[in-house]
């Protein structure tokens, strides 16, 4: 199904479809209704979308938003995040089940919030904003484990990760503030793990865990991303003993 608003804001209702694809080019998006599909939804407006019924159903998500809007979804089910693209605004994803990111997850002048009420794995196109990047995984509906396959940057920001069970790092965590890490089983450092910041803390069922190798290189603007591509395994991970 293929909606499009050419001028000013696009309010959808109830939609269920094979895939969903919602276009605003001169406004933002926002609903009425449940959208429901196994396949990808797709929002691509000017001024933001706001999607957070508490019907909704999506097996895949894409976005971007070339104004001053933000972009904003509340799911349940397993999500895969194809990318997203906020230019001017914030991004925040609330999900009943695992989130797994296929794509870049951008927000160049804003900031990132995701939380998985189930496993969370950021895969290897990683996660940019120029505010803070909040991470987390809860044990609702499974073990909340958290994977960093890809590379997080917060170029003037914090970064916070809250995993309720494991947390394992596969690649490099930059923040212009600080890096805070927190998981309620173990924390794993893989061979490619880095962390940049000041401070930098990471705890592992309440003590405290000596933080990967670290380079003192300036956190990066965020860029657009080209075309979304596919999160690689994680690499060979050594626990750390505490």
């Amino acid at each position: 199904v293929n909606i499009m608003q050419s001028v000013g804001n696009l309010g959808v209702a109830n939609v269920a479809a094979s895939s969903i694809s919602l276009s605003a080019p001169g406004g933002a998006i926002t609903q009425t209704g449940a959208l429901v599909t196994r396949g990808l939804l797709n929002a691509q407006s000017l001024n933001g979308a706001t999607l957070n019924d508490s019907g909704n159903r999506i097996g895949s998500f894409s976005a971007a938003s070339t104004g001053p809007g933000h972009i904003s979804l509340t799911n349940i089910g397993v999500l895969d995040v194809k990318g997203i693209n906020a230019v001017n605004g914030n991004i925040r994803l609330v999900n009943t089940g695992g989130i797994r990111t296929s794509g870049p997850v951008l927000a160049p002048k804003g900031s990132i919030s995701m939380t998985a009420n189930s496993p969370l794995t950021i895969g290897d196109s990683g996660v940019s904003a120029a505010g803070d990047i909040a991470l987390t995984a809860t044990n609702l509906t499974s073990a909340g484990d958290l994977t960093i396959n890809g590379p997080v940057n917060s170029t003037a920001g914090a970064v916070v990760f809250n995993a309720a069970n494991n947390y394992v790092q596969n690649s490099s965590v930059v923040a212009a503030i600080g890096v805070t890490v927190s998981a309620g089983g173990t924390v794993t450092f893989g061979p490619a793990a880095t962390t940049v910041g000041s401070p930098v803390s990471f705890t592992a069922n309440g003590l405290p865990v000596s933080s990967p190798n670290t380079t003192p290189t300036s956190p990066t603007s965020p860029t657009s991303p080209t075309s979304p591509t596919s999160p690689t395994s994680p690499a060979s991970a050594t626990p750390v003993v505490l």
